[in-house]
């Protein structure tokens, strides 16, 4: 038995459950859940090898033998909180323990408040994260923090979770921006410090473009506070060309949303939003990203065009708005291969088949 523990049943989530099960005719994987939404969105197979553990005696009664029984457990993201005291205890039970990288897991400390509870969680997780042998993440510098911060011994396994939501049936769509009209953006992914919604505001505002600018700015999940902090600093910046966007769409709908941006800034530092950037590249935006962010490298590796965010803080007037008719093709075409089916079998077979 192989075990999947996820601490939420958002897209991401459920999309991999439905994915793994699909690759599982024997039916070894098992998924828990320690939240639950009735409307889950797994298929029914996935449904059937899903178990529900919400509570502290699930936690320590049911959950503990399978932790014992598995021969793997596979965390898709980590936890915080207090549940964080009985991954200390239970960390020991397990036999392999891999850890998928969502992308908050590794750098969680880097943002969290200086306080006396963040600094006992971050040692609880170092006692956690030593026991973890394998680390599945396609962007090599998470592998290298996570190993230099946490366990020297981890070994590498190289591959992302399949994007939620059928990218490869949007419509390849690279419209070219008309010179001196205005210019919609698309800033960030989630109400989290990491996407530096700040910073990006006040540079936007100060820009030779500010005037001709919306921006579209998704605060649906994260911190509440955080986004109601971002909400009110791009209005008093932007007035009404300020689009907090409060309300959760679906993969679908939100994929059919950022059709008619013209260009996207995120402008993290670390790994996140791959699956917002994955689709605006696919149907052929031009996407800005932070030049010490980890994955501005990895598209390059991957023969990809993306900007560099200090184009558009430093750029003037003639901020490049559209990819080329060739660039936006080039970029099509790679996503096409790295979301496809036969690149997900090829990426995580061996990993749920065991083969390391």
């Amino acid at each position: 038995m192989v075990l999947h523990v996820f601490s939420n049943m958002r897209n991401y989530p459920v999309a991999f459950a439905n994915f793994a099960s699909s690759l599982d005719p024997e039916r070894n994987h098992r998924f828990i859940f320690r939240s639950w939404d009735a409307n889950h969105g797994l298929s029914e197979e996935a449904l059937s090898r899903s178990i529900k553990i919400t509570s502290k005696k699930e936690l320590l009664f049911k959950l503990t033998p399978m932790l014992k029984q598995a021969e793997r457990v596979f965390f898709h993201s980590f936890t915080i909180g207090i549940a964080l005291f009985y991954w200390v205890y239970a960390i020991r039970k397990i036999r392999s323990a891999w850890l998928v990288v969502y992308g908050t897991e590794i750098y969680w400390y880097r943002y969290a408040a200086p306080s006396a509870w963040n600094r006992i969680q971050e040692r609880m997780r170092r006692i956690i994260f030593r026991r973890i042998g394998h680390i599945v993440t396609t962007i090599r510098e998470d592998y290298n923090l996570f190993r230099s911060s946490y366990a020297p011994g981890v070994v590498h396994v190289d591959a992302f979770v399949p994007i939620p939501g059928n990218i490869t049936g949007l419509k390849f769509n690279p419209a070219p921006h008309t010179p001196g009209t205005g210019i919609s953006i698309l800033l960030g992914n989630s109400a989290t410090p990491s996407n530096y919604h700040q910073d990006a505001l006040e540079k936007l505002s100060r820009s030779p473009i500010a005037e001709r600018i919306s921006i579209y700015c998704p605060l649906s999940y994260g911190d509440p506070q955080y986004a109601e902090e971002v909400s009110r600093l791009g209005q008093k910046l932007f007035s009404t060309r300020f689009h907090g966007m409060m309300e959760f769409l679906p993969p679908e709908q939100y994929y059919e949303f950022l059709g008619h941006i013209d260009l996207a800034m995120m402008n993290h530092d670390r790994q996140q939003a791959l699956g917002n950037i994955f689709a605006l590249l696919y149907i052929g935006k031009k996407v800005y990203i932070r030049d010490d962010n980890p994955i501005f490298t990895w598209f390059g590796e991957q023969e990809m065009v993306v900007g560099n965010v200090r184009e558009i803080f430093e750029g003037g007037t003639h901020i490049p708005v559209s990819l080329t008719p060739e660039e936006a093709l080039k970029n099509h075409r790679v996503m096409e291969e790295l979301l496809s089916e036969s690149n997900y079998q090829r990426m995580w077979l061996p990993i749920l088949e065991g083969h390391d």
